[in-house]
């Protein structure tokens, strides 16, 4: 049986987070979970511990690749996912407990393709001080499921797989960052979107 959700992180010199991001992920409530670690020719001892993490969980597959992006890493992922639903997860954010349970329960019972739900932004000061940083939720996201250091739109979100892929290149290789590339980014999926329904929070 195909993985209910693959999880894709794209990776660059992050030995100092992944394990705790990928943590996030594997303690997640859920069946049916895949998780896809690309290593974007990193340089430092990530490659290492892509490995041993692997080693350890057998829901984990590395695939590794010349530096090539962050974009060209989360297509690379999804070239492979086998999960009926895929999420991305960046390399130093987390998980909140619960996030994909309810990430997947809302697209199940709703029918929609794409589903959003809010995060924590943490600005990190040059002494290591984490502050969490406001910004505008919306009225149509779910509850905060991912605690993020540069949030992106492909952060907190669920879609179908074949919906993603039917674009064949992520609008999401934007790099979302303003207003503007947040729009292009979502117009881009509700014009390939079969059901798009907004979701109550």
């Amino acid at each position: 049986m195909p993985p209910r959700i693959s999880v894709i992180v794209p990776i660059y010199n992050a030995a100092s987070t992944l394990r705790a991001a990928v943590q996030s992920i594997l303690t997640q409530d859920i069946a049916g979970l895949e998780v896809l670690l690309v290593d974007d020719g990193s340089t430092d001892a990530t490659p290492g511990l892509c490995h041993d993490l692997a080693l350890r969980d057998d829901r984990i597959q590395v695939i590794t690749q010349k530096n090539a992006g962050i974009c060209a890493a989360r297509n690379r992922g999804l070239s492979v996912a086998e999960g009926m639903y895929v999420t991305f997860c960046d390399d130093d954010d987390l998980l909140l407990p619960g996030a994909l349970a309810l990430l997947l329960q809302k697209a199940e019972d709703t029918g929609a393709d794409i589903v959003r739900a809010d995060y924590e932004l943490i600005h990190i000061s040059p002494d290591g001080t984490e502050t969490p940083q406001p910004h505008p939720a919306g009225t149509a996201w779910l509850p905060k499921v991912l605690h993020c250091k540069n949030c992106s739109i492909v952060g907190a979100s669920v879609s179908l797989t074949q919906l993603i892929s039917s674009i064949n290149k992520m609008p999401f290789c934007l790099p979302v960052r303003s207003i503007a590339a947040y729009t292009l980014a979502m117009i881009s999926l509700i014009v390939y979107s079969v059901t798009l329904r907004v979701l109550p929070a």
